[in-house]
């Protein structure tokens, strides 16, 4: 028998080889897979019949596929071509390999791709790298550390934990703003590969998705803004005449969209005369607005919100009540703590910065006012600010 052409035993050294192995033909759509390729990805062959190449790469690379599969179809090999598959439960796998195109007479009939998976080549490769940088890292704060012995004058230690302070705040930024940006360019991708194709709704979709997170992007980099503002010392004061009950119903106004989303149920009880006080404008937006919109974020859709308002002979006192997801009882402490967010809320994958209630707090001791709260996991809040009055 001559075995190299021997049909059968090609077919054998294909389906058992030891790397992924899949044919596509011009419309993308998978023409093969070997059982390597099915077993890492987790798919039957049945399934993968179903299936075309763009429903396994991985949102980032898809533009890089597409690009390259049509210049497959114009004859065009690669070798070493690198991307990101998907698997079936929603793993990503690292692969790379070489991709050979089958022509005839000048037109594309399928391309022929064998594909090693090196994921843990690329997770040791970032392990090192990630060791190298922390290395080079302990280095720079060995120096940074040596210099910081040889400071003695108080004005020089206090420039130095401003240049901390800032620092602190540029790395933090980076990082929690990347997180959005990072799905902006996702969804624009797609857009710009066609991959939402003539569809208008899902279109929508995408660019109602790219909406979003701008907006959380934009309460990001306020809520740092101010957090820095206020650690550095320049957060500036102007005090006027403010008419709380007319500033909470311009609050309630502008987040009136929202509270009819969820259908929650507002209800109010203020002083029969009107209480004004002299504050910052921005300070007391600020406190009321991150008050309100928490409330509104963590009551589930029916629920109730209630705003009371009071003014005593030494104080004045504000109520925000909910029914919401409540604050679990042994994280309480750390509410106001900076960054902090509960467990409960992390669960549900609420969107929050972890600076709010900080940040208001922090407010509220500047302006000299004080703020409390009383919370039950799984039936509510209360949050109760007070200020002296003029």
């Amino acid at each position: 028998m001559d075995t190299f052409n021997d049909v059968e035993t090609w077919k054998d050294l294909f389906e058992n080889a030891n790397d992924l192995i899949q044919s596509v033909d011009e419309n993308g759509r998978f023409l093969y897979v070997n059982k390597k390729w099915r077993d890492i990805l987790g798919y039957t062959n049945d399934e993968a019949g179903r299936l075309a190449f763009p429903n396994i790469i991985y949102p980032s690379h898809l533009q890089a596929c597409f690009a390259a599969f049509a210049e497959m179809q114009k004859g065009k090999s690669f070798d070493n071509f690198s991307t990101q598959f998907v698997a079936k439960d929603g793993r990503v796998i690292d692969v790379e390999g070489n991709i050979s195109v089958r022509m005839k007479d000048g037109k594309f009939i399928s391309t022929w791709g064998i594909f090693r998976d090196v994921t843990a080549r690329n997770q040791r490769e970032q392990e090192l790298d990630h060791i190298a940088k922390m290395l080079v890292r302990r280095d720079f704060e060995l120096l940074q550390t040596n210099d910081i012995l040889r400071i003695r004058d108080e004005q020089i230690s206090k420039e130095h934990e401003l240049n901390r302070a800032k620092s602190e705040f540029v790395s933090l930024a980076s990082h929690q703003l990347k997180t959005p940006l990072t799905i902006i360019k996702w969804y624009i991708d797609m857009l710009n590969a066609g991959y939402a194709d003539d569809v208008l709704e899902k279109q929508k979709e995408y660019l109602g998705k790219i909406y979003t997170n701008t907006e959380r992007m934009v309460e990001l980099v306020d809520a740092f803004l101010n957090v820095s503002r206020l650690e550095l010392g320049v957060f500036a004061i102007k005090k006027e005449p403010i008419n709380l009950k007319d500033k909470i119903e311009a609050i309630l106004k502008n987040l009136d969209p929202k509270i009819k989303e969820k259908n929650l149920k507002v209800s109010k009880t203020y002083a029969k005369d009107d209480i004004v006080i002299s504050a910052d404008l921005k300070i007391i937006q600020i406190i009321f607005e991150n008050l309100i919109s928490n409330a509104i974020k963590y009551t589930p859709a029916g629920g109730k919100i209630h705003i009371t308002m009071q003014k005593k002979s030494d104080e004045i006192l504000i109520g925000i009540t909910d029914t919401g997801i409540g604050i679990p009882v042994g994280q309480q402490s750390k509410i106001f703590t900076k960054f902090f967010r509960a467990d409960n809320v992390s669960t549900q994958k609420i969107d929050g910065t972890g600076l709010g209630l900080y940040l208001v707090k922090t407010l509220i001791e500047k302006t000299g006012g004080k703020i409390w709260f009383e919370s039950t996991e799984n039936k509510g809040s209360a949050f109760y600010v007070t200020f002296c009055p003029d």
